[in-house]
């Protein structure tokens, strides 16, 4: 186990603070981009023209609503430029000793899968996880004093139900609902124990 470093306060409120970042779709071939939302470095400004259903909530036509972000990637951002800015300094601090979270919401075929797995096609694509456990491995090798043993698992939540997609089942069916359901069962001193769900050893980056 690897003891904590103390860290100065500004960075021990950043790493506290939950950021929300947002990155838009490009359009599918042949679609023009909405011309109702206007995206700038931190802020998506979305305008809904006027409808004789929207009359009652707008009173000169249109519904003008502004989100503010930690930062929003237009349809041009890279996955490095994602990687660098919303996931980088998280795995840091978990190489630090703390506990880590990214989170990714959107609705389907919004690009969740593409910005935290990637695609194999082309090693620039490589997503959010690739790219952190390059990291982590990275991080591994110059720390030559320590014993370091790495376990991986792999969750996915789906329709409010829990499956591990490391169950050497999943490579003969398929069908992520048909492998034994991972539940959270409380343990002692508040800890959690994820029922069914696989734990593997990974000595290298290649094996993870």
């Amino acid at each position: 186990r690897r003891v904590c470093k103390s860290l100065p306060s500004t960075r021990l409120y950043q790493m506290s603070r939950i950021k929300t970042y947002a990155r838009l779709r490009p359009p599918p071939l042949g679609v023009s981009q909405s011309p109702w939302y206007h995206p700038t470095d931190d802020k998506l400004h979305i305008d809904i023209p006027e409808d004789e259903n929207l009359h009652k909530f707008a009173k000169k036509g249109k519904v003008q609503n502004a989100f503010e972000f930690a930062r929003l990637f237009n349809t041009t951002s890279s996955q490095e430029e994602v990687f660098d800015s919303v996931a980088r300094d998280v795995v840091q601090s978990f190489l630090e000793g703390y506990n880590a979270t990214i989170f990714a919401y959107g609705q389907t075929g919004s690009g969740k899968t593409h910005t935290i797995e990637g695609s194999y096609k082309r090693y620039s694509d490589r997503g959010i996880i690739p790219r952190a456990l390059g990291m982590v491995y990275e991080a591994l090798e110059k720390r030559t004093d320590d014993d370091v043993k790495v376990q991986i698992s792999y969750l996915e939540i789906y329709q409010e139900t829990g499956y591990d997609l490391l169950n050497p089942g999943l490579q003969h069916d398929g069908l992520v609902t048909r492998l034994p359901k991972v539940t959270i069962l409380q343990a002692d001193h508040n800890n959690i124990i994820f029922k069914n769900l696989s734990v593997h050893l990974a000595a290298s980056e290649e094996v993870a």
